[in-house]
């Protein structure tokens, strides 16, 4: 689970930018949050939404999370310091996350300039505030410390191995993407703890990406996909499968190749294909994905292919995993502009379905930026939900939370000071009109 995180110097958030997921203390809907187990003073929030312009920094908040992401799964950091001020381009772009893994509390920081890493800090929090260092790396010094009770009593030549690792690690390499690729005693089993809450937990759809969770899921719900699907009005029967030989899918055999040697058991391409590739017994073979609509004239139902189906219905699909996942799953779903082509009615119908889960114990958590006004609803969420992005006169973004401003109170209209601007957040189109 997300429990906190700051990012600082990151395209248009030049000052230390905080996000938290910790509940306040206000009664509703206690029973939708989410326990600590090591911490039985602190609750975790399932859902937060960020409301804000156009150009305000939503859609930077959610890069800058999936830049964190991508940094370490791929071992390599691209982006941009804010440009608006030439002193940050020499000045560390810094990344803080603290997460809640196996029920432990973990604090992970990376600090990195022109695309090498100035530190690199590894924290396990206690309840108390106590902290045990796993390490702390600092590859321009040549400083690599590490906790030598990792190591157990007889630990010196396995820890001192790790400090050496730490040291000859390049530069530009996260120290946790290159315990993933070489086994470092002491180490790894912490490191690994948190590369795959990033790769596997942490689960980012930025603006314009389609098809970003729907994969194995389908597989193995495609009769409740097509439920859901026919009782969200799409028009929608089912969803059908059929084989198409490999020779046909357009994949080149270095592709098929590297799928069947992965650990993927399943796979839909983004780049316009509807294609799962699947392994079978060793083999790996194609299918293609369609949908059946009702035909009361006839006895056979055509099979349309996907890029036959709205916008809004491959949106609604898209976000189906969210609200079929299994109980023992944890995930993490970060999502810019939830709303896109769909009717606010089903948004708000993903919203509190997704909430009826989370008061069953569903341990998820779901982040998304929107410009649906209609959410803005305390009978919907708690106030401590909701926040808004802003953009300064210099234009720097900032984010906010709703419980800063004195005008959300619990007999507030949001929807209403929010459109009127008293919140922040709306364009000002004053000087267009004028």
């Amino acid at each position: 689970m997300l429990v906190n995180f700051t990012f600082s110097n990151f395209r248009s958030f030049r000052n230390v930018t905080d996000f938290s997921m910790i509940a306040s203390k206000i009664q509703m809907d206690k029973e939708s949050l989410i326990s600590v187990p090591s911490n039985k003073h602190m609750k975790l929030l399932p859902l937060s939404v960020i409301y804000g312009g156009n150009a305000s920094g939503k859609t930077n908040f959610v890069w800058a999370l999936f830049t964190l992401k991508m940094g370490i799964v791929q071992g390599k950091f691209s982006f941009s310091p804010f440009l608006l001020d030439k002193k940050c381009y020499d000045v560390p772009t810094c990344f803080n996350l603290t997460i809640l893994v196996d029920n432990k509390m973990w604090e992970y920081h990376i600090s990195l300039l022109k695309g090498n890493v100035q530190r690199e800090t590894l924290t396990q929090l206690s309840v108390r505030g106590e902290a045990r260092m796993i390490f702390d790396r600092k590859p321009e010094e040549g400083f690599f410390v590490t906790d030598e009770t990792l190591f157990g009593k007889d630990g010196g030549t396995a820890c001192s191995f790790a400090q050496q690792f730490g040291k000859s690690v390049a530069a530009g390499i996260p120290l946790l993407t290159a315990c993933e690729t070489m086994d470092v005693p002491g180490l790894k089993p912490y490191t690994t703890r948190i590369v795959h809450w990033l790769s596997d937990t942490l689960k980012i759809a930025p603006a314009g990406a389609d098809r970003k969770f729907i994969g194995l899921d389908l597989l193995n719900n495609q009769d409740a996909y097509s439920r859901a699907l026919s009782a969200a009005d799409t028009g929608i029967r089912k969803l059908v499968r059929t084989y198409v030989p490999l020779e046909q899918t357009g994949f080149s055999q270095e592709d098929i190749e590297k799928f069947r040697l992965s650990k993927l058991a399943a796979l839909i391409p983004s780049s316009g294909h509807n294609y799962h590739l699947i392994k079978e017994n060793g083999a790996v073979k194609a299918y293609k994905w369609g949908t059946q609509h009702a035909d009361t004239e006839e006895d056979s139902v055509p099979t349309f292919p996907f890029e036959f189906e709205s916008d809004g219905t491959l949106r609604f699909m898209d976000l189906l995993p969210i609200l079929m996942e299994k109980q023992e799953t944890e995930s993490v779903y970060v999502i810019d502009e939830l709303e896109r082509s769909l009717h606010p009615n089903l948004t708000r119908f993903l919203i509190e379905h997704y909430l009826r889960m989370a008061r069953r114990g569903q341990q998820h958590q779901l982040i998304f930026t929107t410009h649906d006004a209609m959410l803005l609803d305390q009978n919907l969420l708690r106030r401590d939900e909701f926040w808004v992005a802003e953009r300064t006169l210099q234009n720097i973004s900032q984010l906010i939370p709703f419980s800063d401003y004195s005008e959300v109170r619990k007999d507030k209209d949001l929807r209403k000071s929010y459109l009127q601007g008293r919140l922040g957040g709306v364009p000002d189109l004053q000087d267009f009109i004028d």
